[in-house]
């Protein structure tokens, strides 16, 4: 089976969160089953990937420019759901999976083309949305989790089949060695307000954040700031060795 990726936001290595490794888990585990994957993203201009494919995308006069950096096809874009149709003529997909953003444009082109698709809700933030998913036709949904799939029920009516992210355990599993309060994406959304006041509170335990999301200069002040007012706490930058 072919299938089809739509992820409306930049892609590793041009960015990293939990979307975007949940994605590369489930492309990696879908190829080894047999199945034909690619991503669609965005393009980011920073760095030597949106440099060659930026020269790419002109030479070759497409919408996207594509790479196999991560074991697959992955397409980048300056405007997904403008360059989905291009690539549906050129990778031909019998489904396509729509991850979070953008949903309603990128379902709208799916279906006009007849392609079958489910968009996959990983988080509760309607206004990221770029429409209203009850106009959707003939479009599946899931959620990552029973709190998701309740929470669009509740709002919209929405009924989500609750399926948890894919992942090899492989990466994560390490020998268990407790010496610190560990708080992956210290970001506002995700709470990290609360979570340097625990550390406030906790000065004889050691915290550790490390981050996930992008983060923006105000909050990287906000963290050197704590930094240097709590010395129970430490931070560091992205990895992906977890």
């Amino acid at each position: 089976m072919r299938i089809l990726i739509v992820l409306d936001n930049f892609y590793i290595p041009q960015y990293s969160g939990g979307v975007e490794s949940c994605t590369h888990e489930l492309a990696l585990e879908l190829a080894g089953r047999g199945h034909e994957v690619a991503v669609l993203c965005r393009l980011a201009m920073e760095g030597m990937t949106g440099l060659r494919l930026r020269a790419l995308r002109r030479f070759f006069g497409k919408p996207y420019a594509g790479d196999r950096l991560l074991g697959y096809p992955v397409y980048r874009a300056w405007d997904v759901p403008g360059a989905l149709d291009a690539l549906i003529t050129d990778f031909s997909p019998d489904v396509a999976l729509i991850q979070n953003w953008s949903p309603v444009r990128v379902a709208g082109v799916l279906a006009a083309r007849g392609i079958p698709a489910a968009v996959y809700l990983h988080n509760v933030f309607t206004e990221l949305l770029d429409g209203d998913l009850r106009s959707l036709s003939g479009v599946r949904f899931i959620a990552n989790s029973v709190f998701t799939a309740e929470r669009f029920r509740q709002i919209l009516g929405i009924e989500a089949l609750p399926l948890p992210p894919l992942f090899r355990p492989e990466l994560y599993v390490g020998r268990r060695d407790p010496r610190n309060v560990t708080f992956i994406n210290p970001h506002p959304k995700k709470g990290s307000h609360l979570a340097f006041e625990v550390a406030k509170l906790c000065p004889d335990i050691p915290f550790h954040f490390v981050q996930s999301w992008t983060l923006g200069e105000d909050h990287y002040a906000l963290i050197n700031a704590k930094l240097q007012e709590l010395p129970n706490l430490t931070f560091q930058t992205r990895t992906r060795n977890m």
